[in-house]
Parts: structure tokens; C-alpha cells; sequence
């Protein structure tokens, strides 16, 4: 009889690791996973997706706020004592009219379809880093300024600084049910507090690019006007420490010296 009310009990209980942003849902706390055997390729089929953190019940901010997402997302979480992952699965009804090309590093976010992140690792609501990956995988990342605006920007209106190129691996595939994509950035890429445990802004954003519609992880709307104010958060992020980038960027030059002979 014990075994039984506990199996019951087991079968009630919520599932701490989903997170359904509509039900506004918007705490996250990740497993930590010590030494990951991911590779990133674009295939989650690591058995450490299974027991990560998943965002889910995206709703669309663009043309329209509030409205359930035209196509679903799911995107897992899990991070480890050197980078944090991110694995995405952006479900398609018409897969074949995705819009994913390969190109230049910062362009894929204008003609493709994507997904982005936002991290805002002083929880300030201020600045966050940015990264974007199309179905293959292209990168695109920078800096969201609240109150930054592009000069000369015809292409976006969107706060974010894209000179600032990080060091992140990405990579992603087409499916017959949509796309995927996998994401780990290392903690050299990023700043943030040295404490013991960090909390940290977050929030997911995906177009559907031949239809125009946005959609995000935690509701955004026009009537607020700071972004990073929306977001959902990532708590309990533990013993992480901030690293130094150093980077070395060798230079070779060569001379040569002699004569013209016999015309060769």
C-alpha cells in the first residue's frame, strides 16, 4: 500500500524542470551537469537533454502580443563548472518553407529564420549578451544596450551592438519536423558577479521568418519600454567563476632579397 501512494504521488507531482512561459513560469533553475559529453553538432541526443531544464509555451509579440506562438519551440538548459548549453528545437508545420542559409557571421539574423538569447548575467536589466543561431547554426551575437540606438540602422531596430564578436560553438540542422540547434558558450565569453551563486536575466526569442511572426519565451510587450525588464530569470547558478580572455593573434612577415638571373 506505501509503494503504491508513493507511486501515485510520484505520478501528481509537477515536473520541476519545465518551465511554461505563457503561465508566466519565468524562475529557471538549470541542473548542473559536471563535464558534459555533448558534442555540438545540432543532434540532441546526448542523454543530458533529457534531464535538462525546458522552456516551452512560447506566445508571439510580433505582429500581435499575446497570442499563442504560430510554431512551438522548446529549448533545454544545462550548464556545467566551464560554459553553459543551450539545445533548441523549433518545430515547423511547413518545414520545407524554412528560410536557413549559410553566409556571413552577424548577417544571418536579417534574412533567416532564428533564435535568439539573451543573457543578463548582472541581472540588472541594463545590458545583456546576445546570440543568434539560424537553423545551420551561422552565428550572430553582441551586446543588448537598453536605450542604444544603431546609427545608420535600416535593417533592425532592435538595442544591440553587433561589432562585439564572442567566443561561443553553435551548430544546427533542418528536420522533417522543423529544426535544432545546439549552443554551448563558455564563461570566458561572459562577465558577471564573483559569487557564489549567480542569478542571471534571461529570455529566448524566435522568428518564423516567411511570416514575419516573433515570438518569446517570457511574454514581451510594447507597453513596457525596457526589454531586459521582461525577461525570465535563471537562479541558482552555482560555484561559477569569472575567467580572463587572452587572446593571441601571431603575425608572420617575410622578405626576401636576391637578383633577377638569366630573366627567371
Amino acid at each position: 500500500m506505501t509503494a503504491l501512494l508513493l507511486a501515485v504521488a510520484l505520478a501528481a507531482a509537477p515536473d520541476t524542470l519545465q518551465f511554461v512561459g505563457k503561465d508566466l513560469q519565468l524562475e529557471v533553475a538549470p541542473p548542473r551537469v559536471e563535464s558534459p559529453a555533448i558534442r555540438i553538432d545540432g543532434v540532441l541526443d546526448e542523454p543530458e537533454w533529457e534531464n535538462a531544464a525546458t522552456l516551452s509555451g512560447f506566445s508571439q509579440y510580433e505582429p500581435l502580443e499575446g497570442i499563442p506562438a504560430s510554431e512551438s519551440t522548446e529549448v533545454r538548459i544545462l550548464y556545467s563548472g566551464e560554459a553553459i548549453y543551450f539545445g533548441i528545437k523549433a518545430f515547423d508545420s511547413q518545414p520545407h518553407l524554412i528560410l536557413a542559409r549559410l553566409g556571413e557571421r552577424d548577417r544571418s539574423v536579417f534574412g533567416d529564420d532564428w533564435v535568439r538569447i539573451i543573457l543578463d548575467t548582472f541581472d540588472d536589466q541594463r545590458q545583456g549578451y546576445v546570440f543568434y543561431v539560424n537553423p545551420l547554426g551561422i552565428q550572430t551575437d553582441g551586446l543588448w544596450m537598453e536605450g542604444y540606438t544603431r546609427q545608420g540602422s535600416r535593417t533592425s531596430s532592435v538595442p544591440i551592438d553587433f561589432s562585439p564578436d564572442f567566443i561561443w560553438d553553435s551548430d544546427g540542422r533542418l528536420t522533417s519536423r522543423g529544426w535544432e540547434a545546439e549552443i554551448r558558450i563558455p564563461y570566458v565569453s561572459l562577465r558577471f558577479r564573483p559569487a557564489p551563486v549567480q542569478n542571471w536575466g534571461l529570455n529566448v526569442a524566435r522568428e518564423v521568418k516567411r511570416r514575419g511572426f516573433k515570438q518569446s519565451w517570457a511574454p514581451l510587450t510594447r507597453n513596457v519600454a525596457s526589454t531586459l525588464a521582461q525577461s525570465g530569470r535563471l537562479v541558482g547558478l552555482r560555484d561559477l567563476r569569472p575567467k580572463r580572455l587572452v587572446e593571441l593573434n601571431p603575425v608572420t612577415t617575410g622578405k626576401r632579397l636576391g637578383q633577377v638571373a638569366d630573366g627567371r
